[in-house]
C-alpha cells in the first residue's frame, strides 16, 4: 500500500481550502490518518474517485481527539464508491464539524473488483 498527501489551503477560512488523501491498492480494512488540526473545520464536500476494473470500496472519515477511539463518522454508515471516470462529490454530512484538536482518519470497510487506488479530496472552511 502507498499513501500520498496533499494539501491545499488559500487563505485562512477559504472555501477553496482542500486536502488530498490517495491510497494505492486499499483493502477492505484500511485504517490510515489522514491529518490532525488544531482548528475546528467545516467539511462542505468530499470527491472520491477509485481507479481500477469494476472497482467498489466502501469508506468512511472518522475525527476524533483519541486516535486509539472509535471516533465520529462525518457520514454515519460510511459511502460506497464506484466512479472511475470524474468523481461525484458527497455534500450530505451526519457530521460536518470536525472540532478543533482532532484526528481525522479514512476506513474502510468493503472492496470488491480490482481497486488500484482510492482518492478522496476533503473540502473545507474553517469552522
Amino acid at each position: 500500500m502507498t499513501i500520498k498527501l496533499t494539501d491545499l489551503h488559500c487563505n485562512s477560512g477559504s472555501p477553496n481550502s482542500n486536502k488530498s488523501l490517495t491510497v494505492e491498492n486499499p483493502t477492505a480494512s484500511e485504517d490510515v490518518s489522514f491529518f490532525f488540526t488544531d482548528r475546528a473545520l467545516k467539511v462542505y464536500k468530499i470527491r472520491p474517485i477509485l481507479i481500477g476494473s469494476t472497482p467498489f470500496v466502501r469508506w468512511s472519515l472518522r475525527h476524533g481527539t483519541d486516535r486509539s477511539a472509535v471516533g465520529t463518522e462525518l457520514i454515519a454508515g460510511g459511502t460506497a464508491t464506484t466512479e472511475v471516470t470524474t468523481g461525484i462529490d458527497v455534500t450530505v454530512f451526519t457530521s460536518s464539524i470536525i472540532p478543533a484538536n482532532s484526528h481525522v482518519w479514512l476506513e474502510t470497510t468493503n472492496k470488491t473488483g480490482t481497486v488500484v487506488s482510492l482518492a478522496l479530496t476533503l473540502f473545507y472552511s474553517e469552522a
